[in-house]
Order: structure tokens, then sequence, then C-alpha cells
């Protein structure tokens, strides 16, 4: 095998972006009924750091367990104090460079049948020889509809608790590489049929590029449409290339000012979103995408939930 091909198959291995960006599972919300605070002791592999009442918020009490192995963190909270909430509720955190692992959920869903996720977080890590710093998604990065909402030392916000997602950018050093966080929210996930983790195998074809979209603006074809269109061409390209390191501020402008319908007409995706789309396939591929039971010969009692059973 010759130079060429050696290359050619690095560059079409979906793997080798995973030395590039790696997706972890970083945090997960799942609404459940009551359940018993003795079974969440039991869970394998966890004990519990700490039990007791909370003073404010939706819930009375919380137990947190911890699995010293994989540094998942496991909280439960219950005795709901207000009725518009779940009469209980879980929130897993995951080890920064681990990431929570399909195990940890399957325990979590066998437990509690009446489950459903609320809450699901996707991290995306990129290596830092790919380029990927706070001004480079700041100047080439759309997240949906998520708008750019604020910038502090060292992150960016697009989007806000409230909103259907939220996503913020930044440094992580505990893993040497820039981190994008996308937040989903119960909103999104009920719009596009996210249930529980056997829908995780949906989730690179509804992200990439729906929501998470690095490009770059073609100033080529915008200057040309103004040179045809604009009576004071010089003058709104100079005011437009101010706005070339932000890409929102860029196609804010040319929407509200040069008033030109559907602005991303204008953009050129870049290469990363090849990276990014392989790097979510990889991971997607090691959730399971099928309910499934543990003794096939005894359909009539499915392992747990009113997923499972069903081919």
């Amino acid at each position: 095998m010759d130079l060429a091909d050696r290359k050619k198959r690095l560059r079409d291995n979906p793997h080798r972006a995973r030395r590039k960006c790696e997706v972890r599972l970083d945090r997960v919300g799942i609404n459940a009924g009551a359940t018993d605070r003795q079974s969440i002791r039991s869970l394998p592999g966890f004990r519990c750091v700490r039990s007791h009442f909370l003073r404010t918020g939706a819930y009375q009490r919380v137990l947190e367990l911890n699995n010293a192995e994989t540094g998942t963190t496991i909280l439960f909270y219950d005795r709901a104090m207000v009725p518009w909430v779940a009469k209980a509720k879980f929130m897993l955190i995951a080890n920064d460079k681990t990431g929570l692992q399909p195990a940890e959920l399957l325990a979590i869903f066998e437990l509690v049948p009446d489950s459903r996720l609320f809450l699901v977080e996707l991290a995306f890590d990129f290596d830092r020889k790919l380029g990927v710093t706070l001004a480079f998604v700041l100047a080439h990065a759309l997240f949906g509809k998520s708008r750019f909402r604020a910038r502090k030392p060292g992150i960016l916000w697009f989007g806000t608790r409230r909103s259907a997602k939220l996503v913020r950018a930044y440094w992580k050093p505990q893993i040497a590489a820039f981190r994008v966080e996308l937040e989903l929210h119960s909103s999104w996930l009920r719009t596009h049929a996210i249930r529980d983790l056997f829908d995780f195998s949906l989730l690179p074809s509804l992200i990439v590029p729906r929501h998470i979209l690095f490009c770059r603006v073609n100033w080529d074809k915008v200057s040309s449409r103004l040179l045809r269109v604009h009576p004071n061409h010089s003058l709104a390209v100079r005011n437009l290339f101010w706005q070339r390191f932000e890409l929102h501020a860029t196609l804010s402008f040319i929407r509200d000012e040069l008033a030109f319908p559907n602005a991303r007409r204008f953009l050129i995706p870049l290469a990363t979103n090849r990276i990014v789309a392989n790097a979510l396939n990889v991971w997607a591929q090691k959730w399971p995408k099928h309910a499934f039971y543990v003794n096939p010969g005894r359909k009539s009692r499915p392992t747990f939930g009113n997923r499972m059973g069903v081919r």
C-alpha cells in the first residue's frame, strides 16, 4: 500500500475523527414515578454518599450516590412538594474523561419502568490541534435557532435555560480539550421523540448539521448581491465587514439592515462538520437501538418499562 492509499484510508475512517473530536454523554435527567429509596441505594457499583432533606426546591429529599470506578454521580430527588413535577427524578453526572456508559442508564431504566428523559447533555471535546477556540466558535458556529447570549471570560453561551436547548463553549483543562456542550431540554426531546437510551441512535441525524454547524460567510457572493441591489455598495460592504468576527452579528446585519431574506444561503460549510458527524456516529453506535429480553423464551415478562420487548 502506497502513501496516498494510506492517507485516503485514514481520511475515510470514521475512527480517525475520534482523535480530533470525542463525543461524551455528560449529563442526563430522568423523570420517574415514585420508587423505593432502598432499591436506589442497592444499585450495583454505587455507594451512598449523602442523604438529607432540602430546604428549598420542588423536592423534599435528595440521595447522592457515587461510582468509584467510573466517577459517575447519581442524584435522586423524591417527595415532590409541587404537583407540576414528576414524583421523583434522577440526575446522572458523568466523569469528564469517560462520560456516562450504557450500563449505568440501563440500571436506572430497569429499576424505574415508568421513566422518561427530560435532559440530555452531549459534550463535544475538540483536540487542541483542530483549532476550535472561543474565537472560532464565535466566528463560525451556528446552533440551530439558538442565539448568541453572552460572552464572559473563557465561556460562550447560546440559547437560555428556558429554551429548547442551551449551548456552552469553553476550554476544559481537565481533559486538555475545547468543549462544546449541547444541553437538550424536555421540549426538544419530546418534539423529536427521544424518550430513553434506545433513541440515542437517532441523535446524529437530528443534531448534525441542523443544531451544530460550522461555516463561513461567502463574501464574494454577498458582495455580488450588494453590487446588484444596493445603491451604496461600498458602504454596505464596509459596515458588514466590521461584523466578520461574529457570525450571528453578520447574519443579523444581512437580514435586518440589508433586508436579504434567507441569510444562510451566503454560508459555506466547513470540513469540521464531517469530523463532528463522524464522532457523533461513533458515539451513537455503542448505545442499544432496541429493547430486549433477559430471557427471550419468556416474552410475556419484559425486562423493564413499556418499551421493553418491542423489536
